[in-house]
Formats: C-alpha cells, structure tokens, sequence
C-alpha cells in the first residue's frame, strides 16, 4: 500500500529481484545493480526491465550519478552516489580496506571546489539515504588472544534461499552438479539454512562447539535465530579489494554463502569467493585447520594465524586455492567422525578428516587435518581435464564418489555392501577405482543426474542409486528391504537396473533413498506420479493395506476425505530415519503448493496436529486425515496453504523406534515454518520441551 503525506511517498523495499515472486504496485526491487520500481501489479516471471510494469527508480530523482567534487554546481533535491574507503580491519598482514557505494541527497545548495567542504560526508551539505558500513568490528591476531567480528552482516528477517546439504546456491546446470547425495539435515537438535542475501541462519542445542557460534559459550541459541560471523581474510586480500589474491567474489561484493553441508554436530560453509569455513567435531582433523579438536569456526587451509597472514600455499593450502564445490559424509546418520571432499575450480580433488576405511583416497587409513590433493592422474586425466562433480556419504563409514569431464565414475573408501558398485564386497578401497561394470555415456546407461546413498544410523549398511540422463535408475549395495526395485533382496555389488517402475521403463525424473538397514526408495516419474518399495514397517510408503515390504515398484497413494488416489503433481521429497524403519518419516511437496506426510509422527514431526507414533493411528476428518495408510495432508497457516515451495527434514533418530525430526517448510515468498521434536531451541522461537505438532513460523529476529 502507498501512504502519501505532504508530497512525499513511501515504498515498499522488496531486495533482490526474485523471478517466482509476484510484485505489487510500489514495490522497490533490485535487479543487475539498478533499483527499479513496480509501477502496475506484476505476475511472477515479469522481468523488471519490462516497462509496462517497472521503472528505473534512479530516474524518478533527480539522479545525477557518481558524486564530481571539481566545480559541480549541486541544488537542494539532487541525488549522488559516492564511494567511501572503509578500514575493514588490520592483521599483522597488514590493514584492509575496500569501497562502499552509499547514496546522499542534496539538503544545501552548492557548488563543489576539490575540498573536503562539499563532499557528501560533510552533513551541512547530504544527508545519508543508504550507508553500507562493511566494517563488521576488529581483527586482532596475536598470540595470546584472537577477536573475530567479520561477518555476512545484518539482521533483518531475511528469505529462505537454501536448505543444507541440498546442493549449491545458484546452480543453472542439471541436477548431476547439485553436490548433494541426501535428501535430509540430520543433526543433534539444531538447524540452519542459507538466506536469500547470502548469510547463514542457525538455532538450536550447542554441542561440541557446534551451531556457529563464535562467542564461545556453546549454549544453545534461541529463542531467536542467530546469524554467525566469518573472518574472510583471503577476501579482504583479494582482487576485489585491491590486493592479488585469488577470492574475489563475482560482484566485488561481501561473501555469500553458496553451499552448507552439515551432520550431526558440525558443518562445512562454503562462500562464493570459494573460500571453506568449518565448524564442531574435529576430533579426526575435520576442521581442516591442522588441528584435531573442535572449534567454533576455522577457516580450512592452515591455523589461523596462517590464514591471517598467508604469507606462502605451504602454510595456507588454499591460499591460491578457489574452491567451488564441497562434500561432506553426513546428513545420514549420528556420526561425529567424518570426512570432507572439495572440488577446486581447476578440477582437482582435496579431501581431509577421518579416514579409518581410506575414504580420503591418498591410499592410507590415517586421518588428516589439512587438506590433501588426489592427483588427477588417479582420475586417468590430464592437466586439462577436469573432475565434475564430488559426492561423500556413509558417516564415520565413509566412502566417496567423483565425476570426470570424460563421464567416468570413481568410487573409494567404505566398501562392506558392495555399495561402491566396483563388482567387490567386503574390501575397502583407498584410492579412487573406476566403476566400470557400467559405462555412463549417452550410447550405453546413459550420463549420471543423480547419485543418492542411504546409510543407517545403527550399523553401516549402504545403498548408492544412480539415475542417468536416460531416465533409468541404477542401485548398488545393501538391499535387505528390496527397495531396489528389482524383485528381490539380494545384494548388489555392481550397479544394476530397477527391473520395476519408472527406474525400469526409462521414465525416472528424479529418486531419493532413506534408511540404509532398513531402506525404501522413492522414485518421482516424468509424469510427477510419485512410486516406492522397500521398508514399510511404519506405513511410511503411503499404500493402501497392511505395512508390508516391497521389492517391487508401487504407486504411492494419498488419502483425501478417506478416498484414496495416486499421489500425483509431487515436485519433491525428504524423509527422515534409522533402527528398523518403524521411526521412519516422509514428507512430499506437490507443484500446485500443498505437502502431505506419512510414517513416523510421535513428536508430531507430520505438523497433522497430534503426537501418535504413525500417521494413521489418529483420525481427523475435518483435515482429511481418516486413518488411511495413504499419504495425508499436513496442517498449515492459512499463509502457507497452497504455497509451500519446499520442505527438508532437520533432525535425527537414535537407532531405535525414536525420531527427533524438525522438518523445516518454506513458502513461496520465503518464509520458514518447522514443526516436530523441541529441546535446547531445537524449534526456533519456542520454549524447550514444547514439542510442536503443527508447524510454526521460526523466528528470525
């Protein structure tokens, strides 16, 4: 709504330009670094350089442009742009400083002359429409003490970009370089996503040193969500800011967070100047900063004061090093001990952590607290060829995967189900192998889209699928559930086809696994219509009858007042477990903006509106749930109705029939809701113990 008061009116400041937001009539937005104005109602999709509906809001003032400080004659009204030179801080390797662009009005008619008299900072003259102050508080490196207050700044309730573990921010190609192999955050009571301004949001329980803060209290975080700070030395070192180093961002801007990979009580940030940050159990070198103890964050590369003062890539590794995709094994099970993968922008792979199955791939079994390269020649590549795509799985068991420019898959570390897909069982592998009982090109299985894994959070079963360009789906590994789809429960130890649904008749669109010990696949098909098999113990399959397994592909169903039908229009999936299965949840997005759950609900994880250990053990007619094994809606705020976007299981199960999940729904318009098990802030915004069965906005401030 405009509020007009003596000539003046205000507007409504909408950030960034979003392409799947609808714009109202005043609403201010930003696009390609110019600020336009919504000037008619817009749908979503309509492009701000469109003048039917926007404006160049610059040209609604009298906008002159960069401030000229030489014989400029300047009336009341006029507006400029000037660039002030901010200290951001000084190391021991010296001061830093970068430009920010503010914009001053006019508020005294003048005449510049090349002194200080007139420039905007002078108050007499300007007065400040927007200041960008990008000194975020000190750096003082010695050794005795270490003050950190750098930071993605601010603290305004900022929009849901991206969930962890589910990939990069901003990725355009195909799904192959998502960099992601699970479809849930799983972790100890607390959880974070990435905002549409590039900050990270966390709350929740603190444990060993986990959940970003960096005032080192450890104490949980809440009632509101916090937003951690980062040092960001390599930037401030950069081209970007005057210097030679190599992590600049693509618009000279402060960092943003692109990719957040976490586990049960740590995490791994990476930043788009490809700068890794992390965080929480380090107990095996996880940090990456050359110790073996937990730490609230470190910048991987070296210890700190090597970072700070970079003064060679022998100390600081990453020093000269961008990094543009990271892997962690996690987000599966409860494992503190992990190890990370990432990928730099030459192609080359680096790895550190735990290593007790040689899931590092520098063929040994010793862990490492600093990042070791894996040569391409172990990838059968030259200097100019390039690895893809990075995949880490399995927890402490862990194991990995890369892609290469020629369409080769390798595969190391935890072998014991023949889930590397080599034709071996039983046997570790400490260096990256070639799967070749496929070949992934176009003329044979078709190029890889997707790899998932499912482990297990009692024992180290594990399950790899692959959908290819095909549409087909390649499953290896444990499959004592039969939710391979092919008609038994035997094991794989090479990549084999789905001998039933859209996996077997080349129409897979998109797959996800969960639960390895007791696993179930789901499988989406080009039509939407969503199909599973496996582990059905808790009904979380959503088929009509009794909770029996299936080794063969089944149309999963949902219930709407009690009649059951296909579940169809599904966009996507997350699901939750471990033990037996009996705790396993699933949640399902559709396109046309409603989600609907089924399995594992005792701390009201389904936000159906009661605690009862299954979806169906409790009836409500008046929200169409009728104790029907078929999927149910979940209840919503009337603000969410029709307009969930996405939603991602955060949380974690404890191996038995016990599920402490917090799945996290977002809107269209970007805002979080969360429902499910509540201790130490696990619930942002509500006291603990006050477990939720309908979701709740999470408070961001």
């Amino acid at each position: 709504m405009t509020i007009t008061a003596l000539g003046s009116t205000r507007f409504v400041k909408k950030g960034v330009y979003s392409g799947t937001a609808e714009y109202q009539k005043d609403d201010v937005v930003l696009y390609n670094g110019a600020w336009y104005l919504c000037t008619a109602n817009a749908v979503a999709g309509t492009l701000p350089t469109n003048t039917s509906f926007f404006t160049v809001w610059q040209n609604l003032w009298n906008w002159k442009g960069q401030h000229n400080n030489t014989s400029t004659v300047y009336a009341v009204g006029d507006v400029v742009y000037y660039l002030a030179d901010y200290t951001t801080g000084s190391t021991n390797a010296g001061t830093f400083t970068r430009k920010a662009r503010n914009v001053y009005r006019c508020i005294q008619a003048h005449t510049s002359d090349g002194t200080n008299t007139f420039k905007p900072i002078n108050t007499t003259y300007w007065q400040p429409i927007s200041l960008a102050n990008y000194n975020d508080g000190s750096v003082n490196v010695s050794t005795a003490t270490i003050t950190e207050k750098w930071g993605v700044i601010g603290n305004s309730p900022d929009k849901l970009s991206k969930f962890p573990n589910e990939g990069r921010v901003g990725e355009t190609v195909d799904c192959l370089l998502l960099g992601t192999n699970k479809n849930q955050a799983f972790t100890y009571d607390w959880s974070c996503f990435i905002t549409e301004s590039g900050q990270i949001r966390v709350w929740g329980r603190g444990s060993n040193s986990c959940t970003f803060i960096n005032t080192g209290n450890g104490t949980s975080v809440g009632p509101a969500t916090a937003v951690p700070s980062f040092f960001f030395h390599d930037f401030f070192r950069s081209t970007s800011n005057g210097g030679a180093g190599v992590h600049s961002t693509p618009d000279g801007k402060h960092p943003r967070c692109i990719q957040l990979e976490t586990g049960y009580d740590w995490w791994v940030a990476l930043f788009n100047n490809g700068e890794v940050y992390t965080g929480g159990y380090g107990g095996n070198g996880e940090m990456g900063n050359r110790a073996t103890t937990n730490r609230w964050i470190a910048r991987v590369g070296g210890t700190y004061t090597e970072v700070a003062v970079a003064t060679n890539s022998t100390t600081h590794l990453f020093r000269d090093v961008r990094i543009s995709m990271i892997a962690a094994s996690g987000g599966e099970r409860a494992a503190s001990s992990h190890h990370v993968l990432a990928l730099d922008e030459d192609g080359q792979v680096w790895s550190w952590g735990y290593n007790a199955y040689g899931q590092l791939g520098d063929n040994s079994v010793t862990s490492r607290s600093i990042p070791t390269l894996i040569p391409k020649a172990q990838f059968g590549l030259t200097s100019v060829q390039k690895v893809v795509a990075i995949w880490a799985g399995g927890g402490e068991y862990g194991y990995s995967f890369a892609l290469t420019d020629q369409n080769k898959l390798f595969a190391w570390g935890y072998n014991n189900y023949g889930h590397l897909g080599l034709g071996v069982t039983s046997t570790n592998v400490r260096v990256p192998t070639e799967v070749t009982t496929q070949t992934w090109t176009t003329a044979a299985a078709g190029t890889i889209k997707k790899l998932v894994t499912a482990d297990s959070n009692t024992t180290q079963y594990s399950t790899t699928a692959i959908l290819t360009s095909k549409g087909a789906i390649y499953c290896a590994g444990y499959n004592g559930s039969g939710h391979m789809m092919k008609g038994d429960t035997a094991q794989a130890n090479s990549f084999l086809v789905c001998t039933s649904g859209p996996g077997a008749t080349n129409t897979a669109k998109d797959v996800f696994l969960t639960n390895g010990n007791a696993a179930s696949m789901f499988v989406i098909d080009n039509t939407n219509r969503l199909f599973a098999a496996g582990a059905n113990n808790g009904g979380q399959l959503g088929i009509a009858g009794t909770n029996a397994n299936y080794t063969a592909s089944q149309s999963c169903q949902k219930s709407v007042n009690g009649v059951m039908s296909n579940m169809t229009n599904v966009k996507t999936l997350t699901a939750l477990g471990g033990g037996n299965g009996t705790n396993t949840s699933v949640i399902v997005t559709t396109n046309d903006g409603w989600s609907y759950g089924a399995g594992y609900n005792g701390y009201g994880q389904l936000s159906m509106g009661w605690q009862a250990a299954y979806h169906y053990t409790t009836t409500d007619t008046a929200k169409e749930n009728t104790g029907q094994r078929g999927f149910n809606m979940v209840k919503m705020p009337s603000a969410l109705a029709g307009k969930v976007a996405e939603v991602w299981f955060t949380g974690y199960t404890d191996g038995t029939a016990t599920n402490y999940g917090t799945p996290i729904w977002v809107s269209t318009t970007g805002m979080p809701y969360q429902a499910g098990y509540n201790a130490g802030w696990s619930i942002s915004g509500h006291n603990n113990s006050a477990h939720r069965n309908i979701m709740t906005p999470i408070s961001l401030s």
